[in-house]
């Protein structure tokens, strides 16, 4: 809004100007943009006239997509579709409430997502759907037996974590982890990390500045990180939230041991699962813990 309120001015464009600048102040009043979004949304065209059976907006709860759904497709139905823990987010209240009015359906990832969001909006609890993620198990178990160059070591166990590598998703807490069970004498390991992302750069750096370089390998981001799964001995997922955990789910399929934080999804995803596995509090000294009993007690 700041940046539109200042091109507004360079281009003299009063009337959007002093617009803008009301719904920033009601923003800042009300906590919430919808007024922004309905002034905005009067100028986005549909991208088509057609009438849908169907029209889902997926990456939801999202007020940009939501709002789009609502106000640019024309459908018989609208469903929305939550694929995370609304707590740990800051969502638009305002927008979602008056959004998910037109909605018939919001689907949601987890059980445990759907109480949260329950209690949070009660008015629309009659509407929302426990729907998990699909797993194609017969396609990941294909895709596992590609051929994939796997980093050299002489460690005897494989720890391995798949994603963004990002804040929330936990990758330097695993570090910290790592370190402290060098530090402690339990060096026969190596740590696999695949993907990509804004904390990369952080991560690399404590590594080197913790002088653990042999027990870790950054493999990168790929299409395919089953070999890897299938290849491991403990599978590790350190996330700060989540809202179901696709990999999670995948990692199942290769019955390893896993270790959890306690993110929404993760009891309901190992509550019945046969292999050792562990759902920790969101600190390193509890990761590691639990890696030592997966690992070295199984």
């Amino acid at each position: 809004m700041k940046q539109t309120m200042l091109e507004s001015l360079r281009s003299n464009d009063i009337r959007q100007f002093w617009f803008v600048g009301r719904c920033l102040l009601d923003n800042k009043i009300r906590g919430g943009a919808k007024k922004l979004y309905n002034y905005a949304f009067k100028k986005i065209r549909p991208f088509s006239d057609r009438t849908f059976d169907l029209a889902i907006a997926f990456a939801g709860p999202d007020a940009f997509i939501d709002t789009y759904v609502q106000k640019c497709i024309k459908a018989r139905e609208k469903w929305g579709w939550i694929h995370f823990d609304i707590s740990k987010f800051g969502i638009d209240r305002s927008i979602i409430s008056d959004v998910y009015k037109e909605f018939s359906c919001i689907n949601v990832v987890s059980t445990q997502a759907k109480e949260i969001f329950d209690q949070s909006f009660p008015q629309f609890s009659n509407k929302t759907k426990f729907t998990p993620n699909i797993i194609d198990v017969p396609v990941i178990e294909k895709m596992a037996g590609e051929e994939v160059l796997f980093p050299q070591t002489n460690k005897k166990h494989v720890i391995l974590t798949v994603g963004r590598i990002s804040k929330e998703k936990g990758q330097f807490k695993a570090l910290q982890a790592l370190e402290s069970l060098v530090r402690q004498g339990f060096n026969d390991l190596q740590w696999w990390f695949v993907g990509d992302g804004t904390d990369m750069e952080r991560c690399q750096q404590y590594v080197r500045d913790a002088n653990i370089d042999e027990y870790v390998r950054f493999i990168g981001a790929t299409a395919n990180p089953y070999p890897y799964m299938k290849r491991c001995d403990l599978y590790v997922q350190p996330s700060e939230h989540e809202g179901f955990c696709i990999t999670l789910a995948e990692a199942k399929i290769f019955e390893m041991p896993i270790v959890a934080t306690d993110f929404t999804g993760a009891h309901e995803q190992l509550r019945l699962y046969s292999k050792p596995n562990k759902v920790v509090r969101h600190c390193s000294r509890e990761i590691a813990e639990a890696i030592k009993v997966c690992l070295w007690s199984c």
